[in-house]
């Protein structure tokens, strides 16, 4: 079992051009940056990274625990899963084959970013049987999809989730997206401001949000 504890910046960062990585059964308890941040510094892909029995708390700056990206090349094929993230939230961008299975992800978002944030192209991202509870009293999605620049998130499955937010905010918000499936979750809003928030909330903004799926949702 690994321990981090009061690192200055990440605990554990991945680099470009590196695969076939396993980061489990460790403690991480309030570092500088990001817990685990893939920041590759330049180009040359990442990947085939296994994350599991993780616990991650507090953490003095920014907003994300635990970040997943790609540099020009997406990163490829990384899971998380029987993890705990409180205090901050989790970052999927420019990622190919992102899976978040069996975690409990709670804290406070930030105004914009969800709690569970993918944006750029990022695709074939499965999150499911997670629970996420979004906390305190910043405004903002619980968990956000959303394009920028020219990179479209899609064929994102969101199922047999328990999303929670004590804040005002849709539950799920997305944004230019295509090939969405949002299946079988429980959604709780429990913010300050009821009936004017929505569970689902899709939209199109800079191009077309095309072939949304929304199905068998308990709210």
């Amino acid at each position: 079992r690994n321990m981090f504890a009061d690192c200055d910046r990440s605990s554990i960062g991945i680099q470009r051009a590196a695969f076939n990585a396993t980061i489990s059964d460790s403690l991480f308890v309030q570092v500088g940056d990001q817990h685990i941040d893939m920041e590759p510094t330049s180009v040359g892909q990442t990947g085939r990274l296994t994350m599991s029995n993780l616990v991650l708390l507090g953490g003095r700056q920014g907003q994300l625990h635990v970040t997943i990206t790609g540099n020009g090349d997406s990163a490829i094929d990384v899971f998380l899963s029987n993890s705990m993230l409180v205090g901050r939230g989790l970052g999927i961008f420019q990622t190919r084959g992102a899976k978040l299975t069996n975690n409990y992800i709670e804290g406070t978002g930030a105004s914009q970013p969800g709690l569970v944030y993918i944006q750029k192209a990022s695709e074939l991202v499965l999150i499911s049987g997670n629970t996420i509870k979004r906390i305190g009293t910043a405004a903002g999605p619980a968990l956000k999809a959303i394009m920028h620049n020219s990179g479209m998130p899609g064929r994102v499955i969101i199922e047999s989730n328990h999303i929670e937010s004590a804040t005002d905010g849709n539950l799920i918000d997305l944004e230019s997206v295509q090939d969405v499936t949002v299946a079988s979750n429980e959604l709780v809003f429990m913010g300050p401001t009821p009936g004017v928030f929505a569970g689902v909330k899709a939209r199109a903004t800079e191009r077309d949000l095309e072939g949304l799926l929304v199905t068998g949702n308990r709210a």
